[in-house]
């Protein structure tokens, strides 16, 4: 199955303007005039899936296949991404601007979309081929040093922090694309989550990456953690056994 960003944008252009608003998927960023509106790689996901197809129904299964893939989730992540949507659009359920709930099948997005198919750079951007993280050179220059180590055998924790929106992802995205080909990346996305809530949802998502590369081996993985007696081990090896 393809990936979720892959079938996103071969389903619809990348920039996307409705309302207010500019959905710049082409930067993984959603704005409010110039202002940036602060949002989950998953509610961009989404709201990009939705606004692509403004004006029709898109069904709880078609964002569990596509955007989800279907793995080690139910419907109600679903519930908590599109209130996150709503909360960062100032979307009132009961009165919609942008997207309305079809209940018990889906939602349909119900504003005007104009598509940006080779959006121009805003003024003052930056020039092609420059930094996409300027000013952020020392966070990064220590981000490859703990990778250094980390490639050199010797395991490292780096916990990244900051207010919504000041270039967390961006960096991180950045590295990433500065890594060896042979080094292996597994991404988990935490968002707020009201009612019922998975609380491995971020490590079953990372480990669902790793799954399609090779489940036994990840299945192996987890029964050598629950032989030596990691607490973790044993839920998560049920959930993807579960998952067959």
């Amino acid at each position: 199955m393809a990936s979720s960003v892959s079938e996103l944008h071969k389903a619809g252009p990348d920039d996307i303007r409705f309302g207010e608003f500019h959905l710049a998927m082409s930067e993984a960023r959603l704005f409010r005039g110039k202002t940036l509106v602060p949002l989950s790689p998953k509610g961009l996901d989404v709201l990009h899936f939705l606004a692509a197809r403004a004006g029709r129904l898109v069904t709880k299964d078609e964002l569990l296949d596509v955007v989800w893939e279907r793995r080690f989730i139910g419907e109600g992540v679903i519930k908590n991404v599109v209130q996150e949507l709503r909360q960062a659009l100032g979307d009132n359920p009961k009165a919609p601007r942008f997207i309305e709930t079809v209940h018990g099948r889906g939602y349909r997005f119900i504003a005007d979309t104009h598509s940006i198919e080779h959006p121009v750079p805003p003024a003052g951007g930056p020039e092609p081929g420059e930094s996409p993280v300027v000013g952020r050179a020392g966070v990064l220059e220590r981000l490859h040093d703990w990778l250094g180590q980390s490639l050199a055998g010797q395991p490292r924790l780096v916990f990244l922090n900051g207010e919504p929106g000041i270039g967390k992802t961006t960096l991180v995205r950045h590295l990433a694309a500065s890594l060896p080909a042979d080094v292996l990346i597994l991404e988990g996305h935490c968002i707020e989550q009201y009612g019922q809530a998975e609380p491995y949802l971020p490590v079953l998502e990372a480990l669902n990456g790793l799954g399609r590369l090779d489940r036994a081996a990840l299945v192996d993985c987890l029964v050598e953690g629950l032989a030596a007696g990691d607490p973790a081990a044993a839920p998560l090896l049920a959930r993807i056994q579960d998952d067959g």
